[in-house]
C-alpha cells in the first residue's frame, strides 16, 4: 500500500476491503491477549474498524469544509478501517494522531522542495500502524500512565 500510494496516489479497495475482513477473522481466531475470549477479540476488532474508518472519514469531511476541496481519499478511510481491524480501537486512534506528525515533516519538505500540493497519506498511516503494532501499548501507558 505504501508504494502504490506513493506512485499512483491511490489505496486499492482490492487490498483494504478484504484486509478488513481478514483482520477481523484473524484477531477473532487468535486473540492477542491472554485470557481474552474470541467474543472480546471480535468486539475489539469491530470497534477498531469503526474507530479507524470513522475518524478518517470525519477528518476528510472536516478538511473538505475548511479547504473547500477533497482533503482525504476514500482509500485512506478504508485503510484505517483495516488497520483498526488488526489493532483495535485504542491503537488505531493512536495511529490516527501519530500519522500526521510523521507526515508533516515529509509534507513540508515536499511542498517547499518539490512544490507538491498532494501528499500521499497511506505511507504515514502504515508507518504509524507498524510503530503502534510494536510499541503502541507502551506509548499509551507512558502517555496516560495506565498500569
Amino acid at each position: 500500500v505504501i508504494f502504490i500510494d506513493l506512485k499512483y496516489q491511490i489505496v486499492p479497495d482490492v487490498l483494504s476491503l478484504p484486509g478488513i475482513l481478514i483482520g477481523v477473522i484473524l484477531v477473532t481466531l487468535y486473540p492477542s491477549l491472554p485470557g481474552r475470549s474470541m467474543g472480546e477479540a471480535f468486539l475489539m476488532s469491530i470497534l477498531g474498524v469503526v474507530a479507524g474508518g470513522l475518524s478518517m472519514y470525519l477528518m476528510g469531511f472536516l478538511g473538505e469544509l475548511v479547504f473547500r476541496k477533497e482533503a482525504l481519499g476514500g482509500g485512506d478511510v478504508k485503510l484505517m478501517a483495516m488497520i483498526g481491524a488488526f489493532l483495535g480501537w485504542k491503537l488505531v486512534l493512536l495511529v490516527f494522531f501519530m500519522a500526521p506528525v510523521l507526515g508533516a515533516i515529509a509534507g513540508i519538505v515536499a511542498k517547499i522542495k518539490y512544490k507538491k500540493d498532494i501528499i500521499p497519506y497511506a505511507p504515514y498511516l502504515s508507518i504509524a500502524a507498524f510503530i503502534c503494532m510494536l510499541y503502541g501499548d507502551l506509548i499509551i501507558e507512558k502517555l496516560f500512565y495506565v498500569y
